[in-house]
């Protein structure tokens, strides 16, 4: 078996920085995708680099995926040693406006997807005495965001769920790191439903970090002895604020600003 690290969300953004700085290191990925299209540009690349890879592209929102997804490392004679869980969706809007199967998709991915893949390759980790686990989460996880409302109570989810795995497998030489990214130059503003153009899209662009410089932070997360980091200054003192004021004045100072740029 080839250990191999696995990474969600590879094709695009966040999750294609972590594969390409697992790359610089040397990592074997195997990196999972909803579009073939972006996981054929990445294995064009590796073979250019000549990095390993692996690929597979499926929607991790169907029932069974992530069995897919683990026969698939185990018909490889892949053994998962790391695992990036970076695949996320975001929902920008009034949440009664929303779409409800695309809710429900991004729940099915942000968390029953995420937490699927984290406990199944845990055992295995746990069996081995040796593995790491990082889940991508958000600033969103730091308070109840309107507007954002169901995307934020996901990243709560990811937070709770990964800090709470971390401390239960403190001592079995499997590690579990959280990441929280805040606002990053990728397609997820647009995606979100964030429409190019509007003041609210020119916020979060001023605001964003590079998907290289959260990639780092994701390095520095699974080499480093904390389970927690958040990505970039202006985050940690976001995440500092929240600490300090309660979850209502940072709620409705969002809900303001958001309201004023849209």
């Amino acid at each position: 078996m080839r250990d191999v690290a696995l990474v969600t969300g590879a094709g695009s953004g966040i999750g294609l920085e972590i594969v390409r700085a697992l790359f610089r290191r040397g990592v074997r990925v195997l990196g999972v995708a909803l579009g073939q299209s972006e996981l054929d540009d990445l294995a064009r690349e590796a073979r250019e680099s000549g990095a390993q890879l692996d690929t597979l592209a499926i929607d991790l929102t169907q029932a069974g995926a992530v069995e897919q997804v683990l026969s698939h490392a185990a018909a490889g004679g892949l053994q998962v040693r790391t695992l990036v869980n970076c695949a996320g969706i975001g929902l920008y809007g009034e949440h009664l406006s929303l779409d409800d199967a695309a809710v429900a998709r991004m729940v099915a991915l942000n968390i029953g997807a995420l937490t699927e893949l984290s406990t199944k390759l845990a055992r295995s980790m746990v069996a081995r005495g040796h593995g790491q686990i990082l889940n991508v989460a958000s600033t969103a996880a730091f308070q109840p965001l309107p507007r954002l409302c169901a995307y934020s109570a996901t990243k709560h989810y990811v937070a709770a769920f990964t800090l709470g795995l971390a401390e239960e497998l403190r001592g079995t030489g499997v590690s579990v790191s959280l990441l929280c990214p805040g606002t990053t130059n990728t397609p997820f503003i647009q995606s979100a439903g964030i429409a190019s153009g509007t003041r609210t899209n020119r916020l979060a662009q001023r605001l964003s970090m590079t998907p290289e410089d959260v990639a780092q932070a994701a390095m520095s997360a699974l080499d480093g002895p904390r389970g927690f980091v958040v990505a970039g200054r202006l985050n940690r003192a976001h995440y500092a604020l929240s600490r300090l004021l309660p979850p209502r004045a940072l709620m409705r100072a969002f809900e303001r600003v958001t309201r004023a740029t849209s």
